[in-house]
């Protein structure tokens, strides 16, 4: 009789327990990466254009060139760079200003030492290949360069005042 009752009891809630439970799928997603280059020694770096005459930026004049010290862990492959900015964008390279000419007045970027139309440096992209501007690729310690230059955006006309920008750089290798 007790092994006719456990027999029941156990029948009865595999029953029971199929009748209530519904199947559903568990997505779990996730991203192995290696640890990004360390940029400049981790410090944060300022470029400054210092006092820029409003007639004169067309873009290619007032030009900063930046080389920064770049150290991977990981250094074989493809090095790829992101730029993320949190004041936005006037273009895909073109980095949008705060200040008194917001929209209007941009700094675009671009890979290198020099301002090249077929080396922007792109913003707010997943990743870009870096193609010109690393002084070496697959070693441990480079550099890289780069170039920030004002440029006007749109037809508006420009305001004297100060003006800044603000983008975050991570280079890595795929």
């Amino acid at each position: 009789m007790k092994k006719r009752i456990c027999y029941f009891i156990l029948c009865l809630s595999s029953y029971i327990g199929n009748a209530i439970a519904d199947e559903i799928n568990i997505n779990i997603t996730g991203q192995i990466y290696d640890a990004p280059c360390k940029i400049n020694n981790d410090v944060n770096f300022d470029i400054d254009f210092g006092k820029v005459s409003i007639q004169d930026i067309d873009g290619k004049k007032y030009k900063q060139t930046k080389t920064v010290e770049i150290e991977c862990a990981n250094y074989s492959g493809i090095p790829y760079i992101t730029l993320v900015s949190s004041t936005g964008i006037l273009g895909e390279n073109i980095l949008n200003t705060t200040g008194v000419n917001t929209s209007s007045l941009g700094i675009a970027l671009y890979q290198g030492d020099a301002v090249d139309l077929n080396y922007p440096l792109k913003i707010n992209r997943d990743k870009e290949e870096i193609k010109k501007g690393l002084s070496q690729k697959n070693v441990q310690k480079s550099n890289f360069t780069f170039t920030a230059v004002p440029c006007k955006h749109g037809a508006g006309a420009l305001t004297a005042g100060k003006f800044s920008a603000t983008a975050t750089m991570n280079i890595f290798y795929i």
